[in-house]
């Protein structure tokens, strides 16, 4: 079996005998599982519905075999029967939905076999995707749905078991026909075959043109009595023969429809040789290309008439070999040997190709040898004879000196720089063959030589400027059409790099030619004939430069940004750019700048005898970047500590780095181990915009003090506060038992180490300090004698 549409159990396929299916299952018609009634819970995803009708009593058995072993392509099936008729279905006697994945199985076999006793499987993980058979007998009718939830793939379903099935028709394969084709709309009788297709008693014989239509039994062939052919293709009529048991057997024939030859158009060129317009064809070489085209030759006959009409009467027969005419048509009838009248006319056009090159062909040159231009004498480049050959390719052109050297097949060699051997004027002999058609052609070229001077142009010189200002050369591009244009409007010129070139027509220069100063050369032509060349001179001018960086700092908090360039250039142009619109802020060689953005400045230097024929300029593009002296933000202090740190925060377009001294800088904005008191925080701009100073107070205490009168240490004060700054804080002084000795504040000196006016031995003194701020710490000195 092969493409099925039984997918709901009224088209159910019936089986018949006990071979193998091999099928696929695809999509469902109505839903005609209950997915939550049955026992293997599931519906249809994916299904085929075949009707078993048991013709010999014994036990039902098979087994599915998925044409795919992986693992993940999961076949079901669900058995019914045998009282259940279509749209009455009870539970199903035997069902099957294990996965074999989640089942943990090594193959996707499924199906019933005696070996097993339950009933039903599935869904999921249950079971080993095999139940047990069923005893059937003869006159039941079951109904097996099989189903494919997950995967891809077809299926092969093998009948195990001794029950037995009503056998299919025995039927007859007919013989293929074999009818004459010529265009499309030939029928047939196809009830018609000679051959008896079956010998079975009461049977329905029904004709399909595919094996699918025939198997599902849909769009028999209406009236194949005169099936229409629809091409001229193999045909194959493919016969469905159904038993009143309602199997059924499908047998083919074809209907062998032979083209005598394919579609083709066949044309034929030959060559007027003594421009008559007519030329000679061979009707033997025509039927070769045609025998060519055919499958077997033998079994064709091929005659040449004049017209359509008489190829196909086979009346006025050209008998050839060969044919005298002009440009037209010939028709050629191909028949089948053994039957005539099946035939096809092809036409045939032929083509009688005249030459268009001319007897006589001139070429008039310039001379412009070095040593002598007046003399006659010059060198050719012969190969500019015949350009105005269509696809030159497909031609062979050959010179000759002499019409003896023409006949003795001795040609010139060499054609590009071929000097002339007769001043002024010399005749040459061609011939031309034309390899596509086999024609030649035979003619002369007459050689003419035109005394020259070459002469500087008066409009040269060309200058132009240099292209690239980081090499070491002068180049520039030149726009040799608009030199033309300008200069050279209507005329027939080319331009070229020397004067071997321009003689010679090789290597013409077009478009833009970047070069360094030189002397060129322009050839005008008329038709192809030299009437002059001159010389002409391009001149590179070098492009202004300057040095002038890319980047510039402003220090936004002082006075604008003055650039100043050299002086020497014929025009200064400074531009700031804003997005794509410019605004011109200077035209002298100096600027003053006092925003940041995008400029460029452009230079001019004028060149020529008028000092403005050419203006080469350079555009030197450059950014300003703003800098400035840092703003301080929050300066964050962690003092009253083994050790003292502060972090400086500042804002500003600038780079930054900080200083506690204003001599020693660094890059951090971060100080540990800060002594205590007051300090000067330093931080400088690297781009030169200036320091910026901020004064902070780290406030700390002396670890000892020696009041000894020396001037040195000789008061007991807090650091980082004095009358200005923590003026309100208070400080008490006591001896280790606790006793108050002093209270001091920040805007004195501080203690002494007395008390009562008597001075106190050397020992650990303790203290506490309430700041201005609300802070408060305490902690101990040692007063030293």
């Amino acid at each position: 079996m092969l493409g099925q549409r039984a997918n709901d159990c009224v088209d159910a396929v019936v089986v018949c005998g006990n071979s193998t299916i091999n099928t696929n299952v695809s999509g469902f018609g109505t839903q005609e599982l209950d997915n939550s009634a049955n026992p293997c819970f599931f519906q249809e995803v994916n299904s085929l519905w075949l009707q078993l009708n048991i013709a010999v009593t014994g036990t039902l058995e098979f087994t599915i075999r998925p044409d795919s072993e992986d693992l993940t392509v999961d076949y079901d099936f669900y058995v019914f029967g045998p009282s259940s008729t279509c749209g009455n279905f009870n539970d199903p006697l035997r069902c099957s939905t294990t996965n074999p994945i989640n089942a943990g199985l090594s193959s996707n076999l499924t199906g019933l076999r005696n070996s097993e006793v339950d009933t039903n499987e599935g869904p999921g993980p249950d079971g080993n995707s095999f139940v047990s058979g069923i005893d059937v007998f003869a006159g039941e009718t079951y109904y097996l749905l099989v189903d494919r939830p997950v995967g891809e793939g077809g299926f092969s379903l093998e009948w195990d078991g001794s029950a037995e099935f009503f056998e299919q028709p025995q039927v007859e394969e007919p013989e293929d026909v074999e009818l004459c084709f010529s265009s499309a709309g030939t029928t047939y009788d196809l009830t018609q075959n000679p051959l008896q297709i079956t010998s079975s008693g009461s049977t329905v014989v029904e004709y399909f043109e595919s094996n699918a239509n025939a198997f599902d039994n849909v769009n028999p062939i209406a009236d194949p009595a005169a099936f229409l052919i629809p091409n001229a293709n193999l045909t194959t009529i493919y016969i469905r023969v159904t038993g009143d048991n309602e199997c059924f057997e499908i047998t083919t024939f074809n209907i062998l429809l032979p083209t005598i030859v394919e579609d083709v158009a066949l044309s034929f060129t030959e060559c007027d040789q003594d421009a008559d317009g007519s030329a000679f064809f061979s009707l033997r070489d025509i039927e070769e290309e045609i025998v060519a085209l055919l499958q077997d030759p033998a079994e064709f006959e091929i005659s040449f008439h004049p017209t359509e009409a008489s190829a196909a009467n086979s009346t006025m027969l050209i008998a050839g070999p060969d044919l005298f005419t002009a440009t037209g048509s010939l028709y050629a009838r191909i028949s089948i040997r053994i039957d005539p009248s099946c035939f096809v006319v092809l036409p045939i056009a032929l083509t009688v190709a005249t030459s268009t090159v001319p007897e006589v062909i001139s070429l008039l040159q310039c001379d412009v040898d070095a040593t002598n231009s007046t003399d006659g004498i010059t060198a050719f480049n012969l190969d500019q004879i015949f350009q105005f050959l269509p696809n030159t390719e497909d031609f062979d052109v050959f010179l000759y000196e002499s019409e003896a050297d023409r006949d003795a097949d001795n040609p010139i060699i060499q054609t590009i720089g071929y000097t002339n051997t007769q001043a002024f004027n010399q005749t040459l002999y061609y011939r031309i063959v034309d390899r596509e058609l086999n024609c030649e052609n035979m003619g002369t070229v007459s050689l003419e030589v035109q005394s020259t001077i070459t002469s500087l142009n008066p409009q040269s010189p060309y200058f132009t400027c240099d292209d690239d200002i980081n090499d070491e050369e002068l180049i520039g591009v030149f726009d040799i059409d608009f030199i033309i244009a300008q200069n050279f409007a209507g005329l027939e010129v080319a331009f070229y790099a020397s004067l071997e070139d321009a003689s010679l027509e090789r290597n013409p220069l077009s478009g833009n030619l970047r070069s360094a100063s030189g002397t060129f050369f322009v050839r005008t032509e008329i038709n192809n004939q030299c009437q002059g060349i001159e010389e002409f001179e391009l001149l590179v001018n070098p492009a202004p430069v300057v040095a002038l960086a890319d980047e510039f700092l402003w220090c936004t908090d002082g006075a604008p940004l003055t650039i100043e360039v050299p002086m020497g250039f014929d025009s200064y142009r400074w531009v700031r750019m804003d997005g794509v619109s410019e605004t011109e802020i200077s035209n002298t060689r100096q600027v003053s700048i006092d925003a940041v953005g995008n400029y460029f400045l452009e230079i001019t230097s004028n060149f020529g005898p008028n000092q403005n024929d050419l203006v080469c300029n350079n555009r030197f593009p450059f950014e300003v970047f703003p800098s400035n002296r840092a703003s301080f933000g929050e300066i964050i202090i962690d003092d009253i500590s083994d050790n003292n740190t502060v972090l400086v925060n500042v804002s500003g377009d600038g780079v930054y780095e900080y200083s506690l001294d204003g001599i020693n800088y660094q890059d951090s904005n971060f100080f540990e181990n800060v002594l205590p008191g007051f300090i000067t925080i330093f931080v400088q701009d690297r781009n030169g915009c200036g320091i910026s100073e901020r004064e902070i107070s780290i406030i700390g205490y002396p670890r000892f003090f020696t009041p000894n009168g020396d001037g040195i240490n000789d008061f007991w004060q807090i650091a980082g506060a004095d009358a200005n700054f923590q003026a309100g804080s208070l400080i008490h002084i006591f001896n280790r038992f606790g006793k108050l000795l002093k209270q001091i504040s920040p805007e004195n000196q501080g203690w002494d180490g007395t008390f009562n006016g008597r001075a106190l031995p050397a020992a650990d003194y303790w203290f506490s300090v309430s700041l201005e701020d609300g802070r408060q710490f305490n902690g101990h000195f040692a007063l030293k004698r």
